[in-house]
């Protein structure tokens, strides 16, 4: 499997972040993991990191219900960023929703994909397989 430079885990609960990033880690799927507790927070991150020169993430797994700013208020604050940060960015929306409400406003919005909760082996070895190859 492709190990890929970074990935940014978007997801207001520590432990789903603390299992995604312990699987990530896990596979080698990545060699650096960042994450976060809110979309304001993955904005801040992915702005210093680039006002540093840090190596932007190349896959953001985003969380959709959070409190603040929801996955998709995030998506819309992501697109007005510079170019050059959203360039070779794959986005995918880590869901436990089944509102049809959701799924169609996701659905609409700018995302690579969107996966159902909880992120697994197979479902990240399948992403990394299909966007990294």
């Amino acid at each position: 499997m492709q190990q890929i430079d970074c990935i940014l885990l978007v997801d207001d609960d520590e432990i789903t972040n603390f299992v995604n990033e312990s699987l990530i880690n896990d596979l080698a799927a990545a060699q650096e993991v960042l994450v976060t507790t809110s979309g304001q927070q993955a904005l801040n991150v992915i702005k210093q990191r680039s006002r540093s020169n840090s190596c932007l993430p190349s896959l953001i797994l985003l969380d959709m219900n959070m409190p603040g700013m929801n996955g998709l208020e995030f998506l819309q604050a992501y697109e007005r960023l510079e170019e050059s940060l959203r360039q070779s960015v794959i986005i995918v929306m880590l869901t436990s929703s089944n509102n049809p409400t959701d799924v169609a406003k996701i659905e609409r919005s700018n995302l690579a994909d969107m996966l159902n909760k909880p992120l697994t082996e197979v479902k990240l070895k399948h992403i990394l397989k299909k966007y990294f190859s």
